[in-house]
């Protein structure tokens, strides 16, 4: 899971485009370069956060430390006008057959991601700051516990950014009275979610994350022991007197617009809400496909999986003792990293050996967090990676062995490091598209079960049971808020799934509900990629190479699905020529 936010489009003034101290006439590919590194340096410098999270030695890059503050808050409709603009500016500038191949991978990138963006406008006041994975009272300490104290001045830096929650926090205030007053503000339900959220948190006390976990970074950093202990009393003494408030203000602020809500089911009972949730499909996923397309695909998914699982079980009904009782051998996080770090080895190309680090989940955020997740490293120094898990009591029985696949080997560690390493321009290190990570993720995730040990038929048993599990949500997701369907029609569904508890129907419900499409990169980019596979299988034949169709994914980066297939079908007509000259 990545948590930093995808960064919004960067308008670079023309200037930046066609200027230079050379008097020499420079190439379009050299003016190209410089206008993409410009970009870069302007996306990563926008925030402390950033700059800290994807930089390591902001100097050696050229890049400034970025501003104090979390953000701006705002609906932000002025920017549609820039975007398109931009688009202009790079269309008009440069000469697309005149790039490099990887520079024009960059540009295309560059234009889907802004006419992507083009499709929320006039949907600013749909964005959600206070509920799911955006919600900024469960990311911001995450964030704020993995802050890197490179330097003893990032210590200060990183007092004065907690110094602004409060501003920051009386800006989203403002933003959801401002949606309450449109009919936009969530339901009460949700409201008392987000409100048990904070309360958790501030009665965390001492115990909380942001003492913890700095605590924990300054011992690191092994300082002066009076400057330790000095730097530690004034972290509490911020936190409890600054950070807490802040929190209780903002619970106060919330739920002043209580009974302000008018949607109590998904985005499609929203005026424009399909709209958005057509624009947060094609953001979330990287998918080019239609809303029709991706929901055929889903549900063929769904369709293909079951009948694959229940024949296996028809052939072998003894399989489902087995199923039961199976054992990965041990629970050991850093075993089974180093297992499958070692078995990937025959069919994923080689990356640099990197560190890692194996952490828990802060118990006052346990009940709002993923069950895992993955803290990409600055792309400078992609040495040191972390890697949380949350123990808390609803994931006792979260599969390890296919998470930490997930999160690390051959999963988000695996890529992370991969393409950082390659030699690409930063913007394309520093830009994710969530379907892509996500996708390739839950596609390696589904293929760990092969390294395992287990019998044919268990893989193919545990494979189709992911991929039915991610297009069964993904469906749903699709059906509560685009198409309109209610929660009686969600407790139907799940009780033909097997699923009967009122609980745990409710609590699907409500995921959804307030974490829109948040499903659909896991399975619309899982299933993007598998029918990737096929065709190349297809395509190649015997000439197929599981390992060259892994790096022919992997080379572009997370960019939108349309580049990774443009990619994949130049490795496959490669191979044919090949073929061709050796017949």
């Amino acid at each position: 899971m990545k948590l930093l936010k995808k960064a919004t489009a960067v308008v670079i003034a023309v200037t930046i485009m066609i200027g230079g101290s050379s008097c020499r006439i420079r190439s379009a590919s050299e003016r190209f370069d410089s206008y993409i590194e410009s970009t870069f340096k302007s996306m990563v410098s926008g925030d402390i956060l950033s700059s800290n999270f994807l930089i390591k030695d902001p100097e050696a890059m050229g890049v400034e430390k970025g501003l104090i503050t979390f953000g701006g808050v705002s609906p932000d409709d002025m920017r549609f006008e820039a975007i398109r603009a931009e688009m202009s500016r790079i269309e008009n500038f440069f000469s697309y057959d005149k790039l490099t191949a990887s520079q024009q991978i960059t540009y295309d990138m560059l234009m889907e991601y802004f006419s992507t963006e083009l499709m929320a406008e006039g949907l600013g006041y749909y964005y959600e700051y206070c509920l799911g994975s955006s919600a900024v009272n469960t990311y911001i300490p995450t964030l704020l516990a993995e802050f890197n104290f490179y330097e003893e001045s990032y210590i200060e830096d990183y007092f004065s950014l907690l110094g602004t929650i409060g501003e920051f926090f009386d800006e989203i205030a403002e933003f959801e009275k401002q949606k309450s007053e449109k009919g936009l503000f969530m339901s009460d339900e949700s409201l008392d979610g987000f409100l048990e959220a904070n309360d958790v948190f501030v009665k965390s006390g001492e115990d909380n994350v942001l003492i913890e976990s700095f605590n924990e970074r300054i011992d690191a950093m092994e300082l002066d022991e009076e400057k330790a202990a000095g730097y530690k009393e004034k972290n509490k003494e911020i936190v409890t007197e600054t950070v807490f408030p802040a929190y209780n203000k903002l619970s106060e602020d919330m739920e002043k617009l209580r009974g302000t809500g008018t949607n109590e089911g998904g985005l499609a009972g929203l005026p424009e809400g399909k709209k958005y949730y057509e624009y947060l499909t094609a953001s979330q996923t990287g998918s080019s496909k239609s809303m029709d397309e991706i929901y055929n695909m889903i549900k063929g998914a769904y369709a293909e999986s079951l009948t694959g699982m229940q024949t296996i079980i028809m052939n072998d009904p003894e399989i489902l003792t087995q199923l039961e009782n199976l054992s990965f051998g041990t629970n050991d996080p850093v075993e089974i990293l180093e297992t499958l770090k070692e078995a990937i080895k025959k069919d994923y190309p080689e990356i640099p050996d990197v560190q890692y680090t194996v952490k828990y989940v802060s118990e006052s955020l346990e009940d709002s967090l993923s069950p895992a997740f993955y803290m990409t490293p600055p792309i400078d120094d992609v040495t040191n990676n972390v890697i949380y898990i949350n123990g808390s009591e609803r994931y006792k029985n979260m599969n390890l062995f296919s998470t930490l696949a997930h999160e690390g080997y051959p999963g988000h560690l695996y890529q992370s490091v991969y393409f950082s390493s390659s030699q690409t321009d930063n913007l394309r290190k520093v830009m994710k598209n969530l379907g892509y990570t996500e996708g390739w993720a839950s596609y390696v995730e589904m293929q760990s079960f092969e390294y395992a040990g287990f019998s044919e038929d268990i893989v193919k048993l545990l494979q189709y049971g992911n991929v039915l599990d991610l297009s069964l949500l993904a469906w749903i997701d699709i059906e509560i808020n685009y198409y309109g369907k209610d929660f009686e029609w969600l407790k139907n569904m799940l009780n033909t799934q097997g699923i009967t508890d009122e609980e745990t129907c409710k609590f699907y419900y409500r995921q959804m509900i307030e974490a829109p499409a948040s499903y659909l990169p896991y399975a619309v980019g899982l299933l993007e990629i598998l029918e990737l596979r096929e065709y190349t299988e297809e395509q190649l034949g015997d000439n197929f190479s599981l390992i060259d169709f892994h790096k022919a994914v992997l080379d572009p980066g997370s960019v939108p699905f349309s580049i990774v297939r443009e990619q994949v079908e130049k490795y496959i007509s490669g191979v044919k020529a090949l073929e061709e000259d050796a017949a």
